[in-house]
């Protein structure tokens, strides 16, 4: 059953494809279409990039522990338990 939907699928583009066939519009046409269907380029984004944020605590699933120096937040870390260490993120 599912095969014969793929062919008849298959064949339904084809025809499409056949009967819709390229269009004789010239070259300039296409790139007017482009660039006006493109418009103009997003705005710039003015000022300054938002501050950063800086955490001194890293979060595992084992619990949190430490750190000697401010790091920015989400960056990885690690904090050693007893049975080993443990990987996670910043706070």
């Amino acid at each position: 059953m599912l095969s014969r939907l793929v062919i008849a699928g298959v064949a339904a583009a084809l025809a499409l494809g056949i009967t819709a066939g390229p269009s004789s519009a010239s070259a300039e046409d296409s790139e007017f279409q482009l660039a006006q269907y493109w418009g103009d380029p997003p705005p710039r984004r003015w000022g300054p990039p938002p501050p950063r944020r800086w955490g001194r605590a890293c979060y595992t699933t084992r619990g949190t522990c430490g750190l000697e120096e401010r790091v920015p937040r989400g960056a990885p870390c690690r904090c050693f338990f007893p049975g080993g260490p443990k990987r996670g993120n910043v706070i």
